[in-house]
């Protein structure tokens, strides 16, 4: 299910990651709420590993790591992609949609998607949470 919409979105982040990754690579800093629900669910996702879906630049898939969860990246855009592995060498990035996780059904013992789903029309988000339920 990758409509027009989906290219668009994802060819504008390849546009800009170089930019957007040094604007917001540190945002959990500015955001103290976010950051106190990142650690929380790093605490929470014990048993296996979660899925950060549409993780961007990666800081909050190195953050995951260094508060001990088994967290793995999912990015559609290339250049994000790109960015997030040569900020975070160390942890682990795939290419992949949130309609179409590139994972195993019921292998996620968790899933973040954090900002991610802000550009998904509302009629096709029941399809996107049927994908995490899908990986979970």
């Amino acid at each position: 299910m990758h409509s027009d919409r989906d290219r668009n979105v994802t060819a504008a982040y390849d546009d800009v990651a170089e930019l957007y990754a040094r604007l917001f690579v540190d945002d959990l800093v500015d955001r103290p709420a976010d950051h106190a629900r990142v650690r929380t669910f790093a605490h929470d996702a014990g048993g296996g590993p979660v899925l950060d879906v549409g993780c961007g630049p990666g800081h909050v898939t190195a953050e995951l790591i260094a508060l001990g969860a088994e967290a793995i990246g999912v990015e559609p855009s290339s250049s994000m992609l790109a960015e997030a592995t040569r900020r975070f060498p160390g942890c682990p990035f795939v290419l992949g949609e949130m309609t179409a996780l590139p994972c195993a059904s019921g292998s996620a013992a968790g899933l973040l998607a954090r900002y991610a789903t802000i550009h998904t029309p509302p009629t096709e988000l029941p399809h996107a949470f049927a994908e995490f339920a899908r990986a979970l």
